[in-house]
């Protein structure tokens, strides 16, 4: 279904915009047309309303639609603030010249974009960029993962706090919680209040050998890794670490030095450093 006025049907472009778009019913469609990526319906609305962009319309024989778009010579700078905002991104490009196309343009996703999966450079900081993924089992399993530059890497942790403090560490861009860490709505509530970074979901399959809380860990990040990025993406070797071989500050030391987070002004101790 796509929003809008008018009997019907939709005209083939709209057809094959819908199509894709159900393909990812948790992502914005941005769908090329020409120089620019669109929305239409419901999506154009959202679009439009978080860019500040003028809602225009589609409009055929029989069917009309909202939509928005955006320059694809400036998708970068859109793509950041869209992502900050907490949207996941799905880009359907042209896959062939529409003077050799036979009737309407073949598209196809062939980007997926969410803040923990970042490859783009033009949308990456100097910082490692995190996707996390945690779980339980004999203790909290966190595991961490650069799609970047294909670090790979996890610990066993004993108890919630140092969970909390090996996370304020690492500041994921974006985690993946099991199931028994989404449904346990006390837990989930405190993460997100703590940490207001966006939530996945992914299998949390065991992978490779160790605790079982840690194994769970690795296989939600490379079954989301591939999901995002294709069935290619291969990692480096997963690495366990040890906290305790470090010396660590824990999490609210670090908030108050203002090592990554500032709390007056706009400077942190680690942006004056770097």
């Amino acid at each position: 279904m796509l929003k809008g006025e008018g009997p019907g049907p939709l005209p083939p472009l709209l057809q094959q915009y819908v199509e894709l778009r159900d393909r990812y019913p948790d992502y914005l469609l941005l769908f090329q047309v020409g120089d620019f990526y669109e929305c239409f319906g419901e999506d154009a609305e959202r679009l439009a309303r978080a860019l500040g962009l003028v809602l225009t319309h589609k409009s055929s024989k029989d069917f009309t639609t909202p939509m928005a778009g955006i320059p694809i010579r400036a998708f970068d700078a859109y793509a950041e603030r869209l992502l900050k905002m907490g949207f996941r991104l799905a880009v359907a490009d042209q896959v062939e010249p529409a003077e050799e196309a036979e009737g309407l343009v073949r598209r196809e996703v062939t980007q997926l974009l969410t803040p923990g999966t970042l490859v783009q450079e033009t949308l990456l900081s100097k910082e490692a960029n995190y996707l996390a993924a945690i779980a339980t089992g004999d203790g909290f399993g966190v595991a961490f993962l650069d799609v970047s530059t294909g670090e790979f890497k996890g610990t066993l942790l004993k108890s919630k706090s140092a969970l909390y403090d090996e996370l304020f560490r690492h500041r994921p861009a974006e985690v993946l919680l099991a199931p028994e860490l989404r449904e346990n709505r006390e837990f989930l509530e405190e993460f997100q209040k703590r940490f207001p970074v966006m939530l996945s979901e992914a299998p949390f399959e065991p992978l490779g050998e160790g605790p079982l809380a840690l194994r769970r860990a690795q296989g939600a990040l490379l079954w989301y890794a591939r999901w995002t990025q294709g069935e290619g993406f291969s990692p480096r070797p997963f690495r366990p670490y040890d906290p305790g071989a470090f010396m660590h500050l824990p999490e609210a030391t670090l908030r108050a030095l203002e090592v990554f987070e500032p709390i007056r002004g706009q400077d942190t101790l680690f942006g004056v450093l770097d």
